[in-house]
Parts: structure tokens; sequence; C-alpha cells
């Protein structure tokens, strides 16, 4: 950096040594100075060149001449406008004027704006590697390269454009004012943002375009301000690729769920109807459909309803016929025909019967303990055999086929499909309940044939004493005589 030995804004005081009809030049003393970086620079003994124009001289009248007022010799005061260079020397030639004295006072304003971060507009004069020289209301403010977002190739195509710059620095005594567009830009954003946020209120509807895909989400910009669209908010089922529902440039309507200091939470969801919503209007208590098992669980079967709910069907409601097992008969992928039972708003549980959907024949049941009824061997089971009467099945326990020798299993009794006279030993409709004893009816024939037995056989034992005998003897002995 140069080493001059005034700096601009410094007051220094001359001997006028030319006056011109445009200008008046000076020699300035050869005593040491302070340059702006506060070192100690000096120059030849002769002095320093210093010009004020005449357009830099407050309140000089335009019809006036110079030579009239300033003469060789006089002592001239001013401000240090400008350092340039002496065309003919290259020596610095320093620029002054007395109109900075007004600028001067003019910098408690540029103060305030610097305090209050006040945006100004300047126009844009000169541009140089270090920055540009932006004018507001004739007063030279010093813009840094740093301080734009653009390189100077760029800024030099702004010259005598406006630009909105933030006041950062004020140093009166050397006439400078520091601005950042930078930092005017930022303010202006912070502005237009606190103003869309205080626009916007939680459960309101909004336009937006995708401006971004992130793992966990999309960035939706809102214009000014930008919202996140959780990927839990994308739709109510759960979405396994981010993009299979948005993709930037997507413009789409969302929804404001939450609103934190500068943070806007979106839903794309929350504007769609909900699947249990959309699920009550299609189902009600007392329907009857097909459906199709998702599921076999301990509890039941799970019976598909929408994409997103399934019912449940608990094994008791299967089949009117406690004896009647889902295990082996019913598997995933199976249509079944099923009854909407209830409907659990709350919880968000819909519950299904089958066995509702056909007619319940235990009501038709009328049976009492030790009636003798016919059934029909179904099938063997671990403790006994399954037999079916008039619609239902009920239970003939190992012990209860016969006792006329000892089994392990019914099936070495009786075979599929055989009609079966039985004794209930149990009945309850109410709980489907039918136990029956072929045993039991085995028994009751056995006793039912020795007392028939008994019974004839006391028939042919004689009852008539020894002297009957001989009198009816002796009365067919007579009747013979007679005969002769």
């Amino acid at each position: 950096m140069d080493k001059f030995a005034y700096y601009v804004g410094q007051e220094v005081t001359g001997t006028i040594n030319n006056v011109t009809k445009t200008a008046i030049y000076l020699i300035l003393g050869s005593e040491q100075s302070q340059n702006e970086e506060g070192e100690q620079a000096t120059e030849e003994k002769g002095g320093h060149k210093a010009v004020i124009y005449v357009n830099d001289i407050e309140g000089f009248p335009e019809n006036q001449n110079l030579r009239d007022v300033y003469h060789e010799g006089e002592e001239f005061t001013a401000l240090v406008k400008q350092i340039g260079k002496d065309r003919r020397t290259e020596e610095p030639l320093y620029i002054l004027s007395t109109k900075l004295y007004a600028q001067r006072e003019q910098f408690t304003q540029f103060e305030q704006f610097r305090d209050s971060n006040e945006i100004i507009k300047g126009t844009i004069k000169k541009v140089h590697s270090k920055g540009a020289d932006v004018y507001y209301n004739d007063v030279r403010l010093f813009l840094p390269i740093r301080n734009i977002d653009v390189n100077e190739s760029a800024l030099r195509k702004m010259i005598n454009e406006e630009i909105d710059v933030v006041v950062t620095a004020v140093n009166r005594e050397r006439l400078l004012v520091v601005v950042s567009n930078t930092l005017a830009e930022q303010i202006k954003y912070q502005q237009a943002k606190e103003q869309a946020l205080a626009g916007l209120s939680v459960g309101m509807d909004v336009k937006g375009q995708v401006t971004k895909i992130l793992d966990f989400g999309a960035i939706v910009s809102l214009g000014t301000v930008s919202g996140l669209l959780h990927q839990s908010e994308l739709a109510h089922k759960r979405v396994g690729k981010i993009t299979d529902v948005v993709n930037v440039g997507d413009e789409i309507t969302v929804k404001i769920i939450r609103l934190h200091d500068d943070r806007i939470g979106l839903s794309l969801k929350a504007l769609q109807p909900h699947p249990w919503d959309v699920l009550k209007e299609q189902y009600h208590v007392g329907d009857i459909f097909e459906g199709t098992v998702t599921k076999v669980i301990p509890a039941g079967l799970l019976i598909a309803l929408t994409d997103e709910y399934s019912g449940l069907m608990p094994r008791g409601e299967y089949s009117w016929n406690a004896s009647d097992r889902l295990d082996g008969q019913v598997q995933e992928g199976d249509k079944i025909t099923v009854k909407v039972m209830a409907i659990d708003d709350e919880r968000r549980r819909i519950s299904l019967s089958h066995r509702e959907t056909v007619e319940n024949m235990w009501s038709k049941i009328k049976l009492h303990k030790n009636d003798v009824i016919t059934v029909t061997f179904v099938s063997c089971e671990e403790k006994g055999a399954k037999v079916a009467y008039e619609g239902v099945y009920g239970f003939m326990p190992i012990s209860e086929v016969t006792g006329t020798r000892r089994i392990n299993r019914a099936d070495e009794v009786f075979k599929e499909g055989d009609s079966i006279d039985v004794v209930v030993l149990d009945v309850d409709p109410q709980r489907a309940k039918l136990v029956v004893s072929a045993k039991a009816n085995e028994d009751a024939k056995e006793k039912e044939n020795f007392e028939k037995y008994y019974k004839d056989q006391a028939n042919k034992v004689p009852t008539n004493t020894l002297g009957d005998m001989l009198g009816d003897a002796l009365k067919k002995f007579e009747k013979t005589k007679q005969g002769k």
C-alpha cells in the first residue's frame, strides 16, 4: 500500500503558488504527517503539491474570478478530498475541497443510519480493485469488494446503477463512510421473512414448490420463506421413497402444522382424508362382505378392509360349533364371508364375525339330558369323537364310545358317516355344547334286553300246586271214562 503524507478527510493548510480560472494550486508544508495507517510519511522538502478546483470551493459565486479573490503567497485551508497523481512528475497530488466541511456535518445522519441498520440507496460511480465508490446525496461512500456478493468484473457493469447498502462504519475525521450491500440484502431478506411469517398461521393451507429432496423429507419454498415437509407427513401410509410422492419442481398445496421461531412444519397428508374416516364411510355395523385373510394369528384372523386397515375376527367368531377349529381350515389369502360386529372409533378397530353370516342351528336344538338321539360320526379326535346332529356338532368322550371292550381311538369302533344311537349326557345351546354317549345307550339297551328276557323267563315257570295238578289229572280221567 502506498504511503502518503496526508489522508482523505484530513484538514491541511498550504501556500498558494498559482491561481488559474478554474483552480488554486498550493504547496503543503513538508513537516512529517501521518498517513491513513497511522505511519509516518514525508515527501520532498519542497512540500506536497495540492490543488482545489473552483467547484470544490464552498459558496464561491459562478461569475467570480478566482484571481480576484485568491493570490499567490496566501495560505489556504481545506480538507483532502482525493489523492491523485501529477501527470508530469507522477508525484502525489492532493485534491482539496472546502465543501467537505458541509458534508462532514452530514455524518451525524450516517451515524444514525449505522446505528439503526437502515437501508439506503446509493449510486455506483467508480469501481476499483478494492471495491466501489457509491454516492449518496453527493457524499462518497466506500463499498469494499468483500461487502458485495459479486466480483469486480460484475461490479463494473453496475456503474451508474442504484444499489441498496447499509452503513457499517463512520469516520468523521477522514470523511469515510463504509457501507455493505451484503448486509443490506441480509436485512431485506430477514424483513421479508418476518413479514411472510407474520402472515402465516398453523392450520393454513398454502401453495409452494419443492426445491430440495432430503433423506428425511423435502424443502418446500413458500416464496420468501421455506418449510420442511417431513417424510412422515407425505401420506397416511408409510412412504419408503420420498420421490414416489414429490419431486423437485413440483407445485403442491400443503398445510402448516407447526410454526416455531422461523421454522415451518408442513404436511401433505393433513389435506388428505384420514384412512379411518374413509373406512367408516365404507363399512358399517351389520355389513356383510367377503374379505381376504391377510394373517392367521393366535387371536383369530386378520381380514383386509383397506390398504391401511384390517379387521379382527376372533377365533370364537369362526363357527357356532365350539369344536370347529381355524387351524388347518383357513389360510392366508383365503376368501371368507364376515359380518361387521363393532367399530371402535377411539381405538380405530373393527371386530368381525364369520359365524354371524350363517344360521345358528343351536337355536333350534331342543334337547334334554338323557334324551336318546341319533348322531353321525364325523371324525376321530384326540380324546374322543366329533359327531353331528341336526346342523350342530357334539362331542363323544373316548370313555363313552363303548363299554364292550377297551379302545384307544373312536375309529376302532365307528367309521366316518356311521349313524350312532347315543344318550345326551350334557347339552347347553348357549355355549354350543353337546356331549353324548354311545356306551350309555349300549348300557340302556342291555338293561332293556335283560328286563325283557327276565320277563319272558318268568312267564315260562309253572305256578300250580301239587293238589291242583292232581285235581286236573282226576278231572281229565273222569272225562275220558265218561266218553267210553
